[in-house]
C-alpha cells in the first residue's frame, strides 16, 4: 500500500509542476471584446545591464483614479504561474511585479535583502490605449545589488489573424 501511495503522490507532484510550465498567462482588466486600439498591453521582459540579466513577471495590479486606489487583483502565484502580459484599459495603475536574477542576492527598494535573487517591486504606470509597454528591472548604478523597476513604450506588433 505504501508503494502505491508513493507512486500516486509522485504523479500528483509531477502534474502540479507541469502546471508551472504552461503557456504564457495573459490577464485582461476588462470583460468585453475590445479592439487593440482601445487598451494598452504591458509585457514582462528580460533586461541585461553590466553583464547581469534581470527577468520580470507580474503578481498583480491595482487601478488608481484621483484619490482612490481600487483593490489589488492577483494575476498569478508560484503554483499557477505569473502573468506575462497585462491588457489594461487606459489609466493609472500600481503594478506588483517581481525582478529575478538567478544565483545572486539582490537588495529590494526598501533595503531588504533577498538571497534567492528575487526582489518585489511596486511600480506606478500610466498607460494609453493602443500602446504596448514593457516592465523591466535594472541594477541601480553605484549601488551594489540594488534593483529598481521601470517601464517604457515599445512598438506594437500587428495582430495575427
Amino acid at each position: 500500500m505504501a508503494k502505491i501511495l508513493g507512486k500516486v503522490l509522485a504523479l500528483v507532484g509531477v502534474a502540479a509542476l507541469a502546471g508551472c510550465a504552461t503557456q504564457p498567462l495573459v490577464v485582461k482588466t476588462f470583460s468585453e471584446d475590445l479592439p487593440p486600439s482601445k487598451f494598452a498591453v504591458i509585457k514582462k521582459s528580460s533586461q541585461e545591464m553590466e553583464g547581469l540579466t534581470f527577468s520580470t513577471w507580474f503578481a498583480g495590479y491595482s487601478r488608481v483614479m484621483a484619490d482612490q486606489v481600487f483593490p489589488f487583483v492577483e494575476t498569478g502565484n508560484t503554483w499557477t504561474g505569473f502573468a506575462s502580459e497585462l491588457q489594461l484599459l487606459p489609466g493609472t495603475y500600481l503594478l506588483s511585479a517581481g525582478c529575478q536574477r538567478m544565483g545572486h542576492a539582490v537588495v529590494t527598494g526598501n533595503g531588504g535583502v533577498s538571497y534567492s535573487g528575487l526582489a518585489y517591486i511596486r511600480l506606478p504606470v500610466l498607460v494609453e490605449a493602443g500602446q504596448n509597454y514593457e516592465v523591466y528591472c535594472e541594477a541601480v548604478p553605484n549601488r551594489v545589488g540594488l534593483v529598481r523597476g521601470k517601464y517604457r513604450p515599445i512598438p506594437r506588433q500587428e495582430e495575427k489573424k
